[in-house]
């Protein structure tokens, strides 16, 4: 005899839908990650804090942005103030269809997003202390000890060089594309540079899988970037967003890797 379906569980399992739909929330699929069980380890563990739902258990203000209450977001919060790594962040909330946060400052910034998918394979990185300077550092002498970082494709810019748009310049997009083109899953590219309004450009990503589309070579990433940058309104995060060589390139950025991870 076939087991009707009651009627409470529907009611419940509708419930949950209109409440994603109605805060505007983009389902996320995963995407079929490749390379070794460390290279997995950081991927997933990337994934984990950009796809998380949760609620705050009232109106929070995070990183400067302000999260409604009865409303669902997307990710681990954007701020520079925390350093919360996924399981502190589920810690701080009650378990449910989403989770709950009661505390205001609970978040990490794109540097801390990447160092704390290496801690995965690199436990005793000091993911609170890193910022986008200690890749900088890397990219100067081609390796960087205290976190573990090398160079994908072997570069040293050399110590007279401060900004990464200067040294993509003056190497062209051939060079810096041999070096993308090295690029495995869990590797990260930075970005570091001063714009024409004087403004300090700093950024990091990580990478979980290389893609070529209509010919076309590229990565596929994601970082913690901010309200207002991310995908939606309901997320401070980009999630599994294709990026070719060539806008990579134009964007200044560098690739660098964790050798606990490779």
């Amino acid at each position: 005899m076939r087991k009707r379906f009651g009627v409470k569980k529907t009611v419940i399992l509708l419930i949950l839908l209109m409440t994603l739909l109605s805060n505007s929330v983009s389902f996320v699929y995963a995407y079929p990650y490749s390379g070794t069980s460390n290279q997995k380890s950081a991927c997933n563990e990337m994934r984990n804090m950009a796809i998380i739902y949760w609620r705050p258990a009232m109106g929070v203000t995070i990183g400067g942005q302000s999260y409604n209450m009865n409303t669902t977001y997307r990710g681990i919060p954007y701020t520079q103030a925390t350093n919360v790594t996924y399981q502190q962040f589920v810690n701080n909330g009650t378990d449910g269809p989403t989770y709950f946060i009661y505390s205001g400052s609970s978040g990490n910034d794109c540097s801390t997003a990447v160092a704390l998918a290496w801690k995965t394979c690199f436990s005793s990185i000091d993911y609170a202390g890193i910022w986008t300077g200690d890749f900088l550092s890397c990219a100067q002498y081609g390796s960087n000890s205290t976190y573990h970082m090398s160079t994908v494709g072997g570069y040293a810019m050399g110590s007279g060089y401060s900004s990464t748009k200067t040294y993509c310049l003056d190497k062209g997009y051939s060079t810096i594309s041999g070096y993308y083109a090295s690029l495995q899953p869990g590797d990260s590219c930075f970005r570091y540079f001063t714009n024409s309004s004087g403004t300090l450009k700093k950024h990091a990503i990580l990478v979980v899988a290389k893609e070529t589309r209509s010919g076309v070579p590229g990565i596929v990433y994601i970082d913690q970037i901010g309200r207002g940058y991310g995908d939606n309104n309901y997320t401070t995060w980009h999630y599994e967003k294709w990026i070719s060589y060539s806008d990579l390139y134009n964007s200044y950025y560098l690739p660098v890797y964790c050798t606990s991870v490779r």
